[in-house]
């Protein structure tokens, strides 16, 4: 087994030997006292060169499970790199520090506060995006299935999961990650990694109904993953887009990677992949050209078969090209056209302002939200019909690692 440590020699040290021979001075062919003062010059630039040389990055959503990987391995493993990790809460923030980073190189603050985002991102090379709305298992829920495996019943179900207010998909995945693309746009990044999730063509994929109401609102996480994938795209802003598959908790290093575009992957047996291992991808993404403008799904072999990935860089020449297809655009969930609109409308035209004007106004956006929701359900239900195969059911085999995630419906954690 190899040790982290030479993963880490493996991913960075060509390019700290690339730095080291670039100033290494020739004293051929030169007097003794100008060999002497080159030689002089060159050592004070091997040691004013890697500080003017390093490259800030911010990992945002460095709380979670996923993002503190990545936060750390650039802290680590790469010396050139000064990390600087943006925590939801002060106490993801903390957790952080823990973990071994310093006061400043730690801020907590949430992703929808656009100026605390100008702040953090102003004078930063790149950014890794590493947050995601994360569901809850509702307790209530497991208690049905515990009394109906007691009883024997033969449709015990599944458990039932919610959003907590503010950290909805749609609140989280679209319009947080849109906020930190504009903020990075405005910043002047240069390259922008964006961790998502597998799924995210497949409107009838199992993920999608986690945390859903009744109503329509409150899931459909990997179609606000998409649109937010979409708008990082069209915006201008380099980027590399990771699609990882089911995250375990296992050691860098102990598997071969595997990489495909389009949900191919989700086709295969294995589709599962180590958090470690996405975050080693993420940190490679950021010092390689292969990977720019790249959007592809990453998954493992299980382990004892194949050869274990020790360079993550590799993965972007396994692509050969390759990227994921985003011409075409899914529908959008309910909410974006009818809740978000009536929301909207509804602060304008209220019964506080408008009187008996405002309340018919409020029941006709409440009725017509209600019509975009069964819409947009049958549309779905359309398509599930057209698409999938009788009897497929891939339910079970995304459940798992959302249960044993505590509820991590995506690749990272937001906090």
């Amino acid at each position: 087994m190899h040790r982290l440590s030479d993963l880490a020699a493996i991913d960075a040290g060509h390019r700290r030997s690339a730095r080291r021979t670039s100033i290494r001075p020739s004293t051929q062919a030169i007097d003794s006292a100008t060999s002497t003062a080159m030689l002089r010059h060159a050592l004070l630039l091997a040691l004013v060169a890697p500080i003017a040389a390093l490259k800030k990055v911010l990992v945002t959503g460095a709380g979670g499970r996923t993002g503190k990987l990545v936060f750390k391995k650039l802290k680590d493993d790469y010396a050139d790199v000064a990390p600087l990790g943006l925590a939801r809460s002060a106490k993801a923030a903390k957790a952080l520090k823990a973990a071994g980073a310093a006061g400043d190189e730690v801020v907590a603050a949430d992703v929808a506060d656009e100026a605390a985002l100008a702040e953090a991102m102003a004078g930063c090379d790149a950014v890794v995006l590493c947050t995601s709305a994360v569901p809850a298992i509702r307790k209530r829920s497991l208690v049905k299935l515990m009394v109906k495996k007691l009883l024997r019943r033969p449709d015990v179900g599944r458990p039932e999961f919610s959003f907590p207010p503010g950290g909805t998909p749609e609140e989280v995945d679209w319009l947080g990650a849109r906020k930190q693309i504009d903020a990075a746009k405005a910043a002047g990044v240069s390259h922008f990694v964006f961790v998502s999730s597998m799924g995210g063509t497949q409107p009838e994929n199992f993920l999608n109904t986690i945390g859903k109401q009744d109503d329509g609102s409150g899931g459909d996480i990997l179609l606000w993953k998409r649109k937010a994938e979409r708008y990082l795209v069209d915006s201008g802003v380099p980027f590399t887009i990771v699609h990882p598959g089911g995250l375990v908790d296992e050691e860098p290093g102990k598997r071969e990677l595997t990489v495909e575009v389009d949900d191919v992957l989700l086709g295969l047996k294995s589709r599962s992949v180590a958090r470690a291992d996405v975050a080693r991808v993420c940190c490679a993404a950021l010092f390689d050209d292969a990977a720019l403008g790249k959007s592809f799904d990453l998954a493992s072999k299980p382990v004892g078969e194949g050869t274990p990935t020790l360079h993550a860089a590799s993965v972007f020449e396994a692509l050969a090209g390759k990227t994921c297809d985003y011409a075409t655009v899914l529908d959008d969930p309910p909410l974006f056209f009818a809740g978000l609109v009536a929301y909207a409308l509804s602060e304008q035209i209220s019964p506080h302002h408008y009187g008996p004007i405002g309340a018919a106004s409020g029941v006709a956006f409440f009725f017509l939200r209600l019509w975009c929701v069964r819409s947009y359900r049958e549309h779905v239900a359309e398509r599930r019909r057209q698409r999938r195969p009788a009897g497929d059911d891939d339910g079970d085999q995304v459940l798992e690692p959302i249960v044993a995630a505590k509820g991590g419906a995506a690749p990272s954690d937001v906090v």
